[in-house]
């Protein structure tokens, strides 16, 4: 029986005795025999000596696995060491060439994609340049319906309207937003209208500033102009707020000593009367300044009228208006009400106008 097996025996398969006979040779174990008397002395010790040298034996075999157990274990992680390291090896050196064929500098595929994406007309510029030229159209598109040349804002800044309505009348204008006024670098000041021979105040100029800026308030407006009244040597001023951006509180007509102030619709046929109005204002202002005689007292009297007239017409044109675009039940009432203001309004221009006239023609008397 192998002693391995004999070792794992169960108790109970265990014999109680074991009868054995042997030749013993080993001299020293025979030395350590003879020492006992033959007989039950002897045959004791030899019984304690096979059970010491069995004990021996189980705890050497025990050794043994251990070390063959260690010697197995450092084998199998040198063994892995070298297999990872291998692997360690080839995994380098497959990632070197991997990172390489992508990433060198001369011909990697990376920087390649990279020159294509960013050279002159390459992707990302024609990509951008689509994008770009896209939103662009856009853009003139939004820019040309606000500031276009039939927009609304470029009918208010340019003087166009205001020049061929000084023309009218014979008057002259000029535009000079681009030129210096009599203040050092001061270029406040739009267009300068010049009231031509036939007028009563002929010579007398009046400033005029176009704005189409929320930015204004009331005493901004007031301190502009007469800022402008002042660069441009003008004697009255006539400030012109687009009714998109003019403040809220503003009526549609103000004067202001002597300077005038309105708000205008540049895409409202209807509200060109106030811009009429404030012109007419004005060259009333102007004349009234030049003209100071005693033979004129009444007829300036007159016009005084007249200029208070046109402004009340003027405020409660501005109110009907703005009844009209928040009362939809009363529309017909109201614009009905509107175009009797509006003509009262003409009247009292007429009227006005007809003032003017008698003192040019009272002034050409006094000449003769």
């Amino acid at each position: 029986m192998d002693p391995n097996d004999a070792q794992n025996l169960a108790p109970q398969t265990v014999p109680a005795a074991l009868r054995l006979d042997i030749e013993v040779t080993d001299p020293e174990t025979v030395a350590a025999l003879i020492h006992h008397s033959d007989g039950r002395d002897r045959n004791e010790f030899a019984r304690q000596a096979l059970k010491i040298g069995v004990i021996a034996l189980r705890h050497a075999q025990g050794q043994i696995d251990v070390d063959a157990v260690r010697r197995e274990g450092e084998r199998l992680v040198k063994d892995l060491a070298s297999a990872l390291e291998g692997h360690k090896s080839t995994t380098e050196a497959a990632m070197v060439a991997a990172l390489k064929t992508y990433f060198d500098p001369s011909d990697g595929r990376f920087t390649e994609r990279v020159e294509r994406l960013v050279k002159k007309d390459g992707e990302l510029e024609r990509v951008m340049q689509q994008q770009l030229g896209h939103a662009k159209q856009q853009l003139e598109g939004v820019l040309a319906q606000f500031t276009g040349v039939d927009s609304g804002l470029a009918k208010l800044l340019t003087p166009d309207e205001v020049m061929r309505r000084a023309s009218d009348t014979g008057d002259i204008a000029d535009a000079v937003s681009n030129t210096v006024g009599i203040v050092p670098r001061s270029k406040v000041g739009d267009l300068v209208i010049t009231l031509g021979p036939d007028s009563a105040a002929a010579g007398a100029r009046i400033v005029v500033e176009a704005k189409e800026d929320a930015s204004y308030t009331l005493k901004s407006t007031l301190d502009e102009i007469d800022i402008a009244r002042k660069n441009r040597a003008a004697q009255v001023g006539l400030f012109i707020h687009s009714r998109k951006t003019a403040p809220a509180s503003m009526k549609p007509l103000i004067r202001h000593g002597e300077d005038i102030l309105i708000v205008w619709d540049a895409e409202d046929e209807k509200s060109d009367v106030v811009l009429e109005a404030g012109l007419a204002v004005a060259r009333a202002l102007c004349v009234r300044a030049t003209v100071a005689s005693v033979q004129t007292t009444a007829d300036l009297q007159e016009m005084a009228k007249a200029l208070n007239g046109i402004e009340q017409q003027i405020e409660k044109l501005g109110d009907i208006r703005t009844k009209t675009a928040t009362i939809k039940s009363a529309t017909e009432s109201i614009n009905s009400s509107t175009e009797t203001m509006e003509k009262d309004l003409r009247r009292r221009l007429d009227v006005l106008r007809d003032v003017v006239s008698a003192l040019i023609s009272s002034s050409v008397s006094e000449k003769v």
